[in-house]
């Protein structure tokens, strides 16, 4: 099995100018996304001794949120490979 995590979107603002309603949005897809995906996973993966999940950040995301979210996805899948 291999998952890919590759969903976001991008905020057409500058930082400073994002609410934290949008804020909120955008790590709940970029984070929460790859939470649940992972989750809906692994069971199988390590069920079966096989799987890989790649985690990549959209290039159009938004790179505040990537960078933020990138080390708490890394760490709660590196394990898995």
């Amino acid at each position: 099995s291999v998952l890919v995590n590759n969903a976001g979107f991008a905020q057409q603002k500058l930082f400073t100018d994002i609410s934290y309603d949008e804020w909120h949005r955008m790590m709940a897809v970029h984070v929460d996304g790859a939470y649940f995906t992972c989750h809906a996973v692994l069971p199988d993966m390590i069920r079966n001794h096989s799987g890989c999940i790649i985690n990549q950040p959209p290039t159009t995301a938004s790179t505040t949120a990537i960078t933020a979210s990138t080390p708490s996805i890394r760490l709660s899948t590196r394990w898995v490979r």
